[in-house]
């Protein structure tokens, strides 16, 4: 999908803490909410941030159109994200964008299996909202640690998903991790044109890869490395290949060339 991209100043119109140690922020960006879609991110000059040099990229989460608004939906452990959720509605922030491709939905896809873990859930609402007048299944699995991790849960069913939930210590939904409920799943359907959207920490997708190998399920990740620049210069955000696709390259730049890859397409490490 084209995009635009530019360097613009985009203001705070509201922001909310929906979990611990969440954030999400509102941009009005009418230019970036009319051709944003799931996968894009935007690099941000973090505000009052003494000795944080570089920007941070942030998955877009969700965007309004009509009001010309966009969405970012973060955690707040690190420094320079709490920098980032400490800055208050009416101020402006420095960001580059539209960055990075786009999840593709195929003509013959009957079923979108969204695998989030943790804050990887926030590209997930766009990807709904781009399916909106698709009339294609939608099953999410959302594993976080506990039940004040989670977030955005009623929304995502508004948009028309089924949403299944995995906490670490029991306290919602199925206790444990949530490659098991996608397993389970897995097993017991045998729908065609089904087709995986994964994003969370490195141990959940590299089980999910090994699912979708074992049932045969293409699908797609979209990687969280940290991208200095946001757009190769910098060479900072290397992903290894395998050697699945044409023209391989044993390296590629999550932010040039991601951050959405083929499943099978990557190696994750650790």
């Amino acid at each position: 999908m084209a995009s635009y991209k530019a360097r613009i100043s985009a203001k705070i119109s509201a922001k909310d803490e929906p979990a611990r140690e969440t954030c999400r922020m509102r941009l009005l960006a009418p230019d970036l909410a009319s051709a944003a879609h799931a996968g894009h991110f935007v690099n941000i000059k973090l505000p009052e941030a003494e000795g944080l040099l570089w920007r941070r990229p942030y998955s877009v989460h969700a965007v309004d159109r009509g009001a010309g608004v966009i969405e970012l939906l973060f955690n707040t452990a690190g420094r320079g994200s709490r920098a980032l959720a400490r800055a208050l509605p009416g101020d402006e922030l420095d960001l580059i964008g539209l960055l990075g491709n786009t999840f593709d939905y195929p003509d013959d896809l009957q079923e979108a299996i969204v695998v989030a873990g943790g804050v990887g859930v926030a590209p997930f609402h766009l990807l709904l909202q781009d399916l909106a007048d698709r009339s294609v299944i939608k099953t999410v699995f959302y594993g976080v640690a506990s039940q004040d991790r989670l977030c955005c849960v009623q929304e995502m069913a508004d948009l028309g998903a089924r949403v299944e939930i995995a906490t670490e210590d029991g306290s919602c939904g199925c206790k444990g991790f949530v490659t098991r409920l996608l397993e389970e799943h897995l097993a017991t359907s045998e729908r065609t044109g089904r087709r995986l959207y994964v994003c969370g920490p490195t141990a959940m997708m590299k089980a999910v890869q090994d699912l979708a190998a074992q049932y045969g399920i293409p699908g797609q990740v979209t990687v969280e490395n940290r991208m200095a620049c946001g757009f190769g210069a910098c060479m900072g955000c290397p992903v290894e290949r395998t050697k699945s696709e044409p023209g391989f390259k044993h390296y590629s730049l999550a932010c040039k060339d991601g951050p959405v890859f083929p499943l099978d397409g990557i190696i994750l490490h650790d």
